[in-house]
C-alpha cells in the first residue's frame, strides 16, 4: 500500500506502541477535561438565563409601582388644585400644550421680580492707563462708553 520513513537516530530506540497508548490516554483526558466544561458552561447559560428573567420582573414591577405613585402623586395635586378652587384661591391656568401643563404640575409657581434701577454711588472700573500722554479731558466719547459698558458687565456678573 504505502510506507511511510521516519527520520530518526540509529542509536535512538523507537517506542512506537508506548507513544501511541501516551497519545490515546491524553486525547481521552482532554476529552474528558471538555465535557466538564461544557456541563459547566451549561449550568453557568441556564443560571444566566435565571438572573434575566429576574431581571426582566423586577424592572417590570419596579416600573408598576412607580406608575401607581406617579398616579397617585397627580390624583393628590387634582384634589389640591379643587380645594384651592373651592376656597377661594384662583388655581393657574394650565396651558394647552402637554409640556407646559407637566412643567406646572412639577415645579411650583415662583414670582419673579424685575430688576430695579441701579444706585447711583457705585464706583466705576479703573481705567487703563494710556499708552500716550493724554489727559482725562482727551478722552473721546467712545472711550467713555466702553468704560460705562465694562462698569454695566460688571454689575451684572456682580447680581
Amino acid at each position: 500500500m504505502g510506507s511511510l520513513r521516519l527520520a530518526c537516530d540509529e542509536e535512538q530506540e523507537i517506542e512506537l506502541f508506548d507513544w501511541c497508548v501516551e497519545s490515546v490516554q491524553h486525547a481521552s483526558d482532554v476529552a474528558t477535561q471538555l465535557r466538564k466544561e461544557l456541563a459547566k458552561s451549561q449550568k453557568l447559560f441556564g443560571e444566566v438565563q435565571e438572573l434575566l428573567k429576574a431581571k426582566a420582573s423586577s424592572e417590570t414591577e419596579l416600573l408598576e409601582k412607580f406608575s401607581q405613585l406617579l398616579n397617585t402623586k397627580k390624583a393628590k395635586i387634582r384634589d389640591l388644585e379643587t380645594q384651592m378652587g373651592v376656597s377661594g384661591f384662583e388655581a393657574p391656568a394650565r396651558a394647552e400644550a402637554p409640556s407646559a401643563a407637566a412643567s406646572k404640575e412639577e415645579s411650583p409657581v415662583v414670582e419673579t421680580k424685575k430688576a430695579g434701577a441701579s444706585r447711583a454711588g457705585k464706583r466705576k472700573a479703573a481705567a487703563p492707563e494710556p499708552e500716550e500722554e493724554t489727559t482725562d479731558d482727551e478722552t473721546t466719547e467712545d472711550e467713555k462708553q466702553g468704560e460705562d459698558d465694562l462698569t454695566t458687565e460688571d454689575e451684572d456678573d456682580a447680581l
